[in-house]
């Protein structure tokens, strides 16, 4: 039984699971149109599972299993994305590898914008430096503090009241975490040239 809203419904199509009824509100902190399941709903759907036989569950819940393994697999999932970067214009898997070293960085720039723009030119791989996750970069460092999450950024879809304490976050910071993303593209991009790097990492379908 899964909430009939966004990504669930693809279960609930797919796997032929109940579908929880529901109503929708947009979330103060994100903007976000959120889902809240029905109580009674949920009760209806149990009350109705458990009120059938044992076979007959036993035989539903086969059933389940048979359409979660016919519809989804670590291996589907990777051909539906290898199917998207391989339509993709800038998909040229024979370029030589594009080794981005590390750059000395003038933190001393007036603007954080300015300072932003210099690091992303000089040791970040990602052109697109009017992006979502630039201008959370900057909602940051004007702000000067930052959640202890994902790159320690403050700004997220999650609400402010469900994540760790802020912590103060700097420029000096925002170098080390780019420099590190930058090691993690040289990493996979000299991969992508040598694929032999790939033979004792036990994902054979990667090779």
């Amino acid at each position: 039984a899964c909430t009939n809203y966004s990504a669930m419904e693809d279960v609930v199509n797919y796997l032929g699971a109940y579908p929880i009824d529901y109503s929708c509100y947009k979330e103060l902190e994100t903007g976000c149109n959120r889902a809240v399941p029905y109580t009674d709903s949920i009760v209806d759907i149990f009350t109705n599972f458990f009120s059938k036989s044992v076979d007959d569950r036993k035989s539903h819940r086969n059933k389940t299993r048979e359409l979660f393994e016919e519809n989804y697999s670590w291996e589907k999932t990777a051909e539906e994305w290898m199917k998207v970067v391989d339509i993709c214009d800038y998909a040229d898997w024979k370029q030589e590898a594009r080794i981005i070293g590390t750059q000395q960085i003038d933190i001393n720039i007036p603007s954080n914008h300015g300072f932003l723009q210099q690091l992303a030119n000089l040791i970040f791989y990602d052109p697109h430096k009017k992006s979502y996750f630039f201008r959370n970069i900057i909602a940051d460092l004007n702000r000067g503090m930052a959640k202890a999450g994902y790159d320690g950024y403050y700004v997220s879809e999650f609400s402010p009241f469900s994540n760790p304490k802020p912590r103060p976050i700097s420029r000096e910071n925002l170098i080390q975490i780019f420099e590190g993303r930058l090691k993690n593209y040289n990493i996979w991009e000299t991969v992508r040239t040598d694929r032999s790097r790939l033979t004792d990492s036990g994902e054979s379908w990667l090779n």
